[in-house]
């Protein structure tokens, strides 16, 4: 039963984090006028001078 209302508490923090987030992205948009510019994320980001980027011929 502990477990359970553990779990509730995520999904309802989890919740509130998201109902938050929408809140401010509609706020931003409009006062604003434009929506929010989002950010590529950092493991999308290819690298340019290590090990593990793709040579130009490995597709």
């Amino acid at each position: 039963m502990n477990v359970l209302i553990k779990l509730l508490g995520l999904v309802v923090g989890m919740g509130a984090g998201v109902a938050a987030n929408k809140a401010l992205e509609a706020i931003w948009s409009k006062s604003t006028g434009k929506p929010r510019r989002r950010m590529r994320p950092i493991w999308r980001t290819p690298c340019l001078e290590c090990c593990c980027s793709p040579s130009p011929g490995a597709r």
